[in-house]
């Protein structure tokens, strides 16, 4: 199974681009990070959550 789309939540979409496209030098499109065959959508959020998955 290839993950070809994922959406990524960030309370700071500005930053998370510029690590992906400084640090790791990946290409970017607007807020999409592309990472080989998959696109990573960086989706602005207000907040992240405070209870762990699954509990």
């Amino acid at each position: 199974m290839r993950i070809t789309r994922l959406t990524l939540p960030s309370t700071d979409v500005d930053a998370c681009l510029a690590f992906y496209r400084d640090v790791l030098q990946l290409p970017t499109t607007g807020t999409t990070v592309h990472v080989g065959w998959t696109d990573i959508d960086i989706a602005p959020t207000l907040f992240w959550p405070t209870r762990k998955v699954g509990t």
